[in-house]
């Protein structure tokens, strides 16, 4: 049994396929819709799917020819990719199902495909996360704590180490977890105050350190966070 040759490619697949940004690959498709809409009759197929918060953004799905067509656009390397995963798909299209060895080899590989693909989805989640938060502090100077940046800039370690990374570099004080003032006023931190009441106690104030988007920047030179200074340069 001989399944047919209809499968489509997403557009977020080829972004993925190709090292992309989604969005980008949502440029290349829009720029040159006018021009297949005069030629081929139609437009590209949209479709959508939801981000982490649950909003319905575009995406389109592609058949080999529309995608090769925008793939023309793109540099060797990236068109490479796109072709071999077609021949790839359209080598599954002509299996013969009759084979039982062959359906159980099948099974096995889909198994390792999904096993990847769910690893592939939850890494895009946490990316979708971090940018999502990443796109808050630099389109409206939004403040983080220091917990959050560490996990913004993929630090090996969490607040409470680079807490004592900090003291250690001498930028915060050896004796607290608060900036000194020369950084304070670089622009890198902020200082806010908190009252704490408790119930028959008297409350006190606690002082939480707040990284800017100065401070994120700064913070991933000095620790030499790739994976955040790629994220930075994606947005801008």
């Amino acid at each position: 049994m001989l399944i047919p040759n209809n499968k489509t490619m997403s557009s977020r697949e080829i972004a993925d396929l190709t090292n992309k940004q989604h969005k980008d690959v949502l440029e290349a498709i829009r720029n040159m819709e006018p021009a297949w809409e005069e030629i081929a009759g139609r437009k590209f197929p949209l479709s959508e799917y939801k981000d982490t918060t649950g909003r319905k953004l575009p995406m389109y799905e592609l058949s080999k020819t529309e995608c090769l067509y925008v793939a023309t656009k793109f540099n060797d390397e990236a068109r490479a990719k796109l072709v071999l995963r077609w021949e790839k798909l359209e080598l599954e299209s002509r299996i013969d199902f009759t084979n039982p060895a062959t359906v159980v080899q099948l099974a096995q590989n889909w198994a390792e495909e999904q096993e990847k693909r769910l690893a592939a989805e939850k890494q895009v989640k946490m990316l979708e996360a971090k940018t999502e938060l990443m796109d808050r502090v630099l389109d409206a100077d939004e403040k983080i704590d220091i917990g959050q940046a560490a996990k913004i800039l993929e630090l090996p370690f969490g607040r409470n180490t680079l807490f004592e990374k900090l003291r250690e570099k001498g930028i915060f004080f050896k004796n607290r977890n608060e900036p000194k003032q020369e950084y304070i006023e670089k622009g890198y931190f902020q200082l806010k105050e908190k009252f704490i009441e408790r119930n028959n106690h008297d409350g006190f104030v606690v002082i939480k350190v707040l990284v800017t988007q100065k401070g994120l920047e700064f913070l991933a030179n000095l620790f030499r966070a790739v994976p955040a200074q790629k994220l930075l340069a994606t947005i801008e």
